[in-house]
């Protein structure tokens, strides 16, 4: 008997609108154009009989029977990808898993140790994909993620995986025999994503600095991303306060050194975060496994 199944295509865009909220936010997601998206959509809604989404000019709401039938719809979809992903595991296809994290913890840290992680495990590969910092886990986008806070996300299961100290360093150039010269000697630059401001360190440090009012100071470069401020640190533009974690191999490489002994704690770091879901754990193990050896030098 012929089995009456929407197209699968069309039921995985909806899916993806009802958990963005957006045609826009869905388009991004599924790499296609919003209008494409719209044309999938008024088909499926065709075919179905009933509207799933009710537009105006600004946004998109679900309707109650689209809520109801795409609830269910997710379910399927998640199974049948899990089912594939297995199925392709035992044929022996080679296996992609994929970790979400922000531009900064990638670039200054994580790729520089995947390398290691594919000489172990050639049959695997490995996609990186970069959020904010201040967006949460899509369990649906990433196997894993690596996710700055403190921890708390709740629905996840959650491991510290580098804890944050705050730290200033500079380019090995702009170095003095005493730190507090380095400091007034040269420009402060400003992480704007970072937490902890030049007179928050200065305050735990216990270092008096008149000149931190000069506008040499006060006025100089500002970055929205930590790994731009990093590099600007690198090219000698002045000192920075920095995250330890992405600084680690930095100050091995000498592409930057530490003025000062003092760091200060700031309670938060970042998680290895998995989804609750026991076949998305089964998929991803070897990968966290990996990650949390470095996590204890291993």
């Amino acid at each position: 008997m012929k089995r009456k199944l929407p197209p699968l295509a069309s039921l995985a865009t909806a899916a993806a609108i009802a958990q963005e909220r957006t045609f826009t936010a869905a388009a991004e997601k599924l790499h296609v154009t919003p209008s494409a998206i719209s044309h999938q959509i008024r088909g499926l809604e065709d075919w179905l009989g009933f509207t799933l989404f009710r537009r105006d000019v600004r946004s998109v709401r679900i309707t109650e029977e689209g809520a109801a039938y795409l609830e269910k719809v997710s379910v399927i979809l998640n199974n049948l990808e899990s089912v594939t992903l297995e199925a392709m595991e035992h044929a022996g296809k080679q296996k992609l898993l994929r970790i979400q994290t922000t531009d900064s913890l990638a670039s200054r840290w994580l790729v520089n140790r995947l390398p290691g992680f594919q000489a172990k495990h050639p049959n695997l590969s490995v996609r990186i994909l970069t959020r904010e910092y201040t967006e949460g886990y899509r369990s649906s986008d990433a196997d894993i993620a690596i996710l700055y806070g403190r921890g708390d996300w709740p629905n996840f299961i959650s491991n510290l995986l580098l804890p944050e100290a705050i730290v200033p360093v500079c380019s090995p150039e702009l170095l003095r025999d005493d730190p507090v010269e380095t400091l007034r000697g040269n420009s402060l630059l400003h992480d704007d994503n970072l937490g902890t401001t030049w007179e928050d360190w200065l305050v735990f440090a216990g270092i008096e600095m008149p000149p931190i009012n000069n506008s040499q100071h006060v006025h100089g470069l500002h970055f929205n991303h930590s790994h731009l401020a990093l590099q600007a640190a690198e090219q000698g533009a002045g000192i920075v306060l920095a995250s330890v974690p992405l600084i680690m191999d930095a100050l091995l490489s000498k592409k930057l050194v530490a003025p000062f002994e003092q760091q200060l704690e700031t309670g938060f770091g970042y998680h290895l975060v998995q989804s609750v879901d026991v076949d998305q754990q089964r998929r991803s193990r070897t990968l966290v496994e990996w990650l949390m050896a470095l996590r204890e030098g291993r």
